[in-house]
């Protein structure tokens, strides 16, 4: 009897271990156009409150909660601002020379086209106070919708005015009090109290609807033995066609897969056209519509001109040079941020200048550039030839980071976290911000990931250069030590820091990168023996640079044989086989053949990312599925999405053209080759709580400069997405 249940348990178990590996099958529909009709209806909420009339548009226009949606800017002039008694006081010092040099304001309504809006406020001031009130853009050239001035004297009352919004719908508009010097200087100090804020809607007004494109695909292209696929939205449909420049149908296929994609609020159906290989210019079209997709083209050099322009992205984030002027063009810069940095909470001074500005901002960060060190060097590791082939001296770029993050480490060997300004800068060009720099206190996570990137990067300079070699390695040894004597030490932002924090509070991951890279640089049991006791399986998921552990796992895969332990290696790979089957499961019940369960602030990094596990995955068990499934990843990152953009800055047909980056709103025009943050159905910026309010999570993106959160850059996305596309080339 026993013998029979040890039977029967291994037989269960064995079914389990097949059913838990076997790719699952999408749940494909049958639909009408009442399905279609439905979805769109559920799509929709009621009449959104922004065109409701006579209701107040101003939330917290009596100040009860506070702040809330109210800010304070200040050029020249300056105030301290109360909130008490159901009201604001705003204790002007001095008011600078233009009328917004104190200027207080209200952030978070629309205007919308053709609207009648009366605005009302109460006022009163201890001295007469001339003030400009005004709605205007709130980005660009900050132009005005509507403006008036207004005189407050001691007696409170109520001021208003009316006016029509003539200009397009703005959904993020600011409504300023500008209390600068206006018309007049009156005497100083002044208080002005307010209170009773309201903002009516008059009329009854339609606002136009953005319509996403029902053919999505790949803009750039294909290459000719490459796998493609066309999207197709709420389509009924039964055929589509390729068709070339001269209108001529070349190619029927059918569409298929039909799924409700909940993630969208949509049907999608896909075309398989990979037996299509002509090389030309083409678009395609269903049987009975008149839409039709954006033109892409198939070529075996597609993807050239995008890796060259992903990759010269970090010479153009470089920090502390002057530019080549005839290499960086329309973003060329002088010399920025080359003066000392203070040590926060001293008075010692540093040499920390060069690296890469992070985003889209300038500061300079440890953590983040660590990952997008490795990943250049991964992708150099994998495809050395297609960047020696499209002339991409990538190692040198990457030393132009490293020599950086060798200013950023103490004597001790511990990493300080990150240099930046107190304040994020205005929208200005990197020499134009010339505030005091601050390096912030050593983290172990900071230190971990240096030790990891220099011994990795210690590998690929032997031959180029052993001296450089031989000090990157010796950087990373003494990190190590410090990790060793070292408890964790977390990261949070210092008093009075305000700029970006990449915070951490788990450094495991991070010493688990360092033992790894520095076993595979040094082969000393030392480190092998840390990776033994401290191996996760949950690093087998890791690539962000929070949770960096699956860094480690590819650096034990690339360990000479001869030196991995059997049982160390088996694990390290059927956890990566396991996670790239989950990734592939979540890709094949996904609308767009994509593995994201959640779009979060920077979803195309994770698209990225699990591409990047699907290929690593492809190398130690080869399986057609896993290098098809990740190619669908590239195509969802170049037009085939819900919305229709490709998300590479400068590249496709329908292309971003605000991103959230400095350089390219001062020159008011978008960095070529930068990859966009994409969907983030959390709304973690003003402008996305404005604008993508009731959004499916797919779609939860908008292309404006002050979406921060959906539509910034950063050098840690660009990264994975180099190693996407040098790999699929």
């Amino acid at each position: 009897m026993k013998t029979f249940i040890k039977v029967l348990l291994f037989v269960l178990s064995s079914l389990l271990i097949i059913s838990c590996s076997t790719t699952v099958k999408p749940k494909t529909v049958e639909i009408t156009q009442e399905d279609i009709d439905l979805m769109s209806t559920s799509n929709t909420e009621q009449k959104p409150s922004y065109l409701q009339t006579n209701i107040n548009l101003i939330d917290n226009g009596d100040f009860s909660d506070s702040s809330r949606h109210w800010g304070s800017y200040f050029e020249g002039g300056s105030a301290n601002i109360k909130y008490l008694y159901k009201r604001a006081e705003i204790n002007i010092n001095t008011v600078g020379n233009i009328e917004h040099g104190v200027q207080f304001y209200y952030d978070g309504f629309r205007l919308v086209h053709g609207g009648l809006y009366s605005l009302s406020f109460k006022a009163s001031s201890d001295k007469k106070k001339d003030i400009e009130v005004r709605f205007q853009l709130n980005g660009g050239d900050y132009h005005s919708y509507a403006q008036k001035y207004f005189t407050i004297d001691e007696m409170q009352r109520e001021y208003t005015f009316d006016f029509v919004m003539e200009d397009e719908t703005d959904i993020a508009p600011r409504l300023a009090f500008n209390l600068g010097k206006v018309k007049e200087n009156y005497l100083l100090p002044v208080t002005l109290k307010l209170t009773d804020v309201k903002l009516i809607l008059k009329n009854d007004v339609v606002e136009k609807k953005m319509e996403n494109p029902s053919i999505n695909i790949n803009q750039l292209g294909f290459l000719p033995n490459q796998k493609k696929t066309v999207y197709f939205s709420n389509c009924l449909d039964k055929y589509f066609y390729v068709v070339n420049q001269v209108g001529k149908k070349v190619y029927e296929g059918k569409i298929e897969r039909t799924i409700e994609n909940l993630e969208s609020k949509e049907y999608t159906s896909v075309g398989d056209f990979t037996s299509f290989d002509n090389e030309g210019l083409y678009h395609i079209e269903t049987e009975s519509s008149n839409n039709k997709s954006y033109t892409f083209e198939i070529k075996n050099n597609i993807y050239d001109k995008a890796l060259i322009s992903s990759v010269e992205m970090f010479y153009l984030q470089r920090c502390g040079m002057e530019l080549d002027k005839d290499r960086a063009k329309d973003f060329y810069h002088l010399v920025c941020h080359n003066e000392k940095a203070r040590v926060h909470g001293t008075y010692d001074y540093i040499d920390v200048s060069g690296g890469w500005h992070d985003a889209g901002d300038y500061g300079r960060y440890v953590v983040p550039g660590a990952k997008a060190v490795i990943d250049l060097l991964l992708s150099f590791e994998r495809n050395p030839d297609v960047f020696k082939s499209n002339n991409i001296d990538l190692l040198t770029e990457v030393k132009y980071e490293l020599d950086w993050m060798f200013k950023m480490q103490r004597e001790d060997g511990g990493v300080y976290h990150k240099v930046t300004c107190k304040k994020f800068p205005d929208f200005i060009m990197p020499e134009d911000e010339t505030e005091q720099l601050y390096v912030s206190p050593v983290s172990t996570c900071a230190t971990g990931d240096f030790a990891a990137t220099m011994a990795y990067a210690s590998l690929f300079y032997k031959e180029k250069d052993p001296f450089y070699s031989d000090k990157c390695l010796t950087a990373a040894q003494k990190a190590w030590t410090f990790l060793k004597d070292s408890k964790k030490l977390s990261f949070r932002n210092p008093t009075n820091i305000e700029t970006g924090e990449y915070p951490d509070t788990n450094d495991k991951d991070e010493r688990y990168i360092a033992s790894c890279a520095l076993y595979l640089a040094t082969h000393k049991k030392e480190y092998h023996d840390y990776i033994k006791n401290n191996y996760d399986k949950n690093f087998a998921q890791d690539l962000g640079w929070e949770d960096m552990g699956a860094y480690g796992n590819q650096f034990y895969i690339q360990t000479d044989k001869a030196f991995q332990d059997k049982e160390v290696y088996n694990e390290i790979k059927n956890d990566l086989i396991s996670v790239a089957d989950e990734l592939v499961n979540l890709s094949i019940n996904d609308g767009y053949q994509i593995s994201l369960d959640k779009y979060h602030w920077g979803s195309n990094m994770s698209v990225c990312n699990n591409a990047m596990i699907l290929l690593m995955a492809n190398d130690i068990k080869a399986k057609k599925v896993y290098f098809q499934t990740a190619i669908s990843h590239l195509d969802y990152l170049l037009g085939a999405n819900s919305l229709g953009y490709c998300y590479l800055t400068g590249f496709g047909s329908n292309q971003v053209m605000n991103p959230h980056h400095r350089p390219s709103i001062a020159q008011g025009k978008p960095m070529e080759g930068m990859l966009i943050g994409g969907p983030d159905q959390y709304l973690e910026d003003n402008y996305a709580k404005i604008a993508l309010v009731n959004t499916p999570p797919a779609k939860c993106y908008i292309d404006n400069a002050q979406s921060y959160s959906t539509n910034e850059v950063t050098i840690y996305w660009n990264s994975p997405f180099v190693y996407l596309l040098s790999s699929l080339m």
